[in-house]
């Protein structure tokens, strides 16, 4: 209970004279910190005693270098490792009182590289279904389809097959969920589509649920009425379905609609009934896929036996599994045939699919680095060219099954924008190309680009709950910068600040349990200068026009042009751009000259145009002419 004052010893009841005492605190006291080492930028979390309610004065040094605290409790200080901090002692000191040193060692960020002439899989696309639900509204398929701003740029919708006899022609009858596939293509996605069940007509149990097989007389029938199906879509409404499956796993008996095949009831029905009947059709440009069993454990077992009878492999175009076992390692078995290899369906509710939550509505950030996990092994190790997941709505307000759902159907989740890191960037036609997978304990980096233009996206997880300084280093190929997109607890596809590419390298901080995505490419304008020569007082010049080209991975906002300079006023702009530029675009902006200054003036001006989602904004043009003789003659 000591205060700071005067020390007295009293002698036989006669005191001393008084001599001067401070009484300090505590000397703070470092217990852990945790990591023990890392590189500058990381997170260290220091965890002991006496620190003080707030940090006020007080300073944390590594080995003499002080860094910038983020947290301060009297019992934990959170502190990234600064710039310029060598492998030493971490000391906090409080009220000018030093705790004991910890030692901690700076390590060099781990590079993670980009080789740009190994060249992996096409990609074919991301997205999920929609089957028996309702309607997609304009609005919702925008926001799932689009890539505007706040949209999730998905590329792929998968619908259902009807079994309820209506394709045995081709009518309108048979073409379902054609609003749905209107509205997805035209916001530049694809459509596919699977049957749950045959008619109840064509099966073994008289009934579309229950499982039940197709009947050994219905299998022509029946691949005339799938034939149908894609006809009815393509001939009446001018959809061309990009796959259609033989069947929704055909190893599960539901109470819905459901049936179930063998291995060789596939490899018969795919190379004596539906291959023929699609080529003879003229349907081969709707890709045969198979087996979408329930999990990958069932791929091989399903498919093994078609795959292996080259009269029927050769009319598949796409072999493909359902996630719902979480298989930690998944491999292509028919790699060797060249075949499209996708993960068509994955969700989760009770008893089944990946959950932290036993399948409980999880749209947590949690959740989707669960699901981040899944995705980045999916396409970086297993080489797939496509991942889906279930629903995008959910009917069910209480499981994991959509990427939309929740008490009121309508709560987005984490994972439905963690999916977009990958869909608004990664790009039908691109290529994965190889990187370093994990360069750091935590972090998990998979990259694509596009052949043509050079763009690419550059996909990195942090899983670790501290942010963590990532190194990333191109091996044959140029960038200048790169723009960072981020899905964390707090942000959605937020678009950061453009960071610069220098002697091919660049180095990053990924925040804590976050998604972010590098994109590059360019936006370019040519020509950059538009020149008019003399043009006649009063008169008005023919229009010159400069071509924008968006080579970048994402869709540009274009933000409105304008003119600027000396004589903008005696310049005019007009343009056939609208309000955004999808990727491998171009639009032109013509521009016009009406001098009004002093006969033989050199007039300038600058036409400038801004836009947001990727790097070299504002592109610019340089305008000139001269204020000429209006009659032609000059006296």
């Amino acid at each position: 209970g000591a205060t700071t004052g005067n020390v007295v010893a009293t002698v036989g009841g006669v005191a001393s004279n008084g001599m001067s005492f401070t009484v300090t605190s505590s000397a703070p006291s470092i217990t852990s910190v945790s990591p023990s080492s890392g590189p500058v930028g990381s997170s260290v979390t220091i965890t002991g005693t006496n620190f003080g309610a707030t940090q006020g004065p007080s300073t944390v040094t590594f080995n003499g270098t002080a860094g910038t605290v983020t947290s301060w409790s009297a019992a934990s200080i959170v502190v990234p490792v600064p710039s310029g901090a060598t492998t030493g002692n971490v000391v906090a000191t409080v009220g000018g009182v030093a705790s004991n040193g910890v030692s901690f060692t700076v390590t060099s960020p781990q590079g993670a590289v980009v080789y740009w002439n190994n060249v992996d899989q096409v990609i074919d696309g991301f997205g999920g279904a929609n089957v028996f639900a309702p309607a997609l509204t304009s609005a919702q398929a925008t926001f799932f389809f689009g890539t505007g701003s706040g949209d999730l740029g998905y590329t792929l919708l998968r619908s259902g097959v009807p079994d309820d006899g209506s394709c045995s022609t081709v009518s309108t009858a048979c073409a379902v969920q054609v609003g749905d596939a209107q509205l997805a293509i035209a916001n530049g996605a694809r459509v596919w589509s699977a049957p749950w069940s045959a008619p109840a007509s064509m099966k073994s149990n008289g009934s579309v649920d229950n499982g039940g097989s197709l009947l050994a007389g219905s299998y022509g029938p029946y691949a005339t009425y799938l034939a149908n199906y894609v006809k009815s879509l393509s001939s009446l409404y001018s959809i061309n379905l990009y796959a259609l499956s033989v069947q929704n796993e055909p190893n599960v008996s539901e109470s819905y609609d459901s049936m179930t095949w063998t291995a060789a009831q596939l490899d018969t029905f795919i190379g004596t009934n539906l291959g023929p009947t699609f080529t003879t059709s003229g349907l081969t440009g709707t890709l045969i896929m198979m087996p979408e069993s329930s999990g990958y454990n069932l791929l091989a077992t399903y498919a093994n036996t078609t795959m292996a009878d080259s009269g029927a492999a050769a009319y598949v175009g796409i072999n493909a599994w359902h996630d719902y076992d979480g298989a930690s390692s998944v491999t292509n078995p028919y790699a060797s045939q060249n075949k499209r290899y996708w993960e068509t369906e994955v969700s989760a509710g009770p008893g089944y699919g990946p959950s932290l939550m036993g399948g409980a509505w999880d749209p947590s950030m949690a959740d989707a680095l669960l699901w981040a996990a899944i995705i980045d092994n999916r396409m970086a190790v297993a080489n797939a060219n496509s991942w889906n997941f279930w629903w995008l709505i959910d009917l069910v307000t209480t499981d994991n099954g959509g990427l939309i759902g929740g008490p009121g159907l309508d709560a987005v989740s984490k994972r439905a924008y963690v999916l977009a890191q990958y869909s608004l960037f990664v790009r039908p036609g691109m290529y994965r190309i190889d990187a370093t997978h994990v360069p750091q304990t935590g972090v998990t980096v998979s990259a694509y680009k596009n052949v043509s233009t050079g763009a690419f996206a550059i996909v990195a997880t942090n899983q670790k709950s501290s942010s963590v300084s990532q190194s990333f280093t191109f091996n044959g190929t140029v960038a200048s910068s790169v723009t960072p997109w981020i899905t964390s607890a707090s942000l959605n596809i937020a678009q950061q600040t453009v960071v610069t590419v220098t002697s091919g390298s660049f180095t990053y901080t990924l925040p804590a349990d976050s998604v972010t995505t590098f994109i590059g490419g360019t936006v370019s304008l040519s020509p950059t200068s538009l020149a008019f020569g003399s043009v006649p007082q009063g008169t008005t010049s023919s229009g010159r026009s400069t071509t924008l080209t968006n080579s970048s991975v994402s869709t540009i906002t274009l933000t409105g042009a304008s003119i600027s300079g000396p004589n903008a006023s005696d310049f005019s702009e007009t343009t056939t751009c609208g309000s955004t530029l999808e990727t491998s675009n171009l639009c032109t902006f013509t521009v016009t000259f009406s001098p009004t200054a002093t006969l033989g003036t050199n007039e300038t001006a600058t036409l400038n145009i801004p836009y947001t989602g990727a790097s070299g904004s504002p592109q610019q043009v340089s305008l000139s002419g001269t204020s000429g003789c209006s009659t032609g003659i000059c006296l």
